[in-house]
């Protein structure tokens, strides 16, 4: 028999035993922890440039056979790509109803708000 056999073969059983054990905790882990976290950072970045130059738009007449036109934009307000910009009325009668219109919904809200306020608070 040659010498040292034995001490090899318990010193690989050793490696080896150490090695299945971590690979059993790591499976072990996996298994109890299947979402595993991280921190993480929030962060935002703006950028900007400052330039200076003149601007130049192009414009459309917009031509009637008369009325009243209400603008819906306040002055310097941008307007999306394809929304509307003016209401066409044709006179001032009906402005005066769609004002008139405008003023009851605004009305009927504050009058349903109030109705889920005192409804909320008679729950309680």
């Amino acid at each position: 028999m040659k010498q040292g056999t034995a001490i090899n073969r318990i010193v690989m059983l050793l490696f080896l035993g150490a090695i299945l054990l971590y690979l059993g905790g790591s499976a072990w882990r996996s298994f109890r922890d299947p979402y595993p976290t991280t921190q993480a950072y929030a962060y935002s970045v703006d950028d900007t440039v400052e330039t200076t130059g003149w601007l130049v738009r192009t414009e459309q007449v917009i031509t009637g056979s008369g009325g009243v036109v209400r603008l819906l934009p306040a002055e310097g307000e941008k307007v999306a790509a394809g929304a509307a910009a003016a209401l066409l009325y044709a006179d001032q009668e009906s402005v005066d109803r769609s004002d008139r219109l405008e003023e009851l919904r605004n009305e009927e809200k504050q009058l349903e708000q109030a109705l889920d306020t005192a409804g909320a608070q008679g729950d309680s």
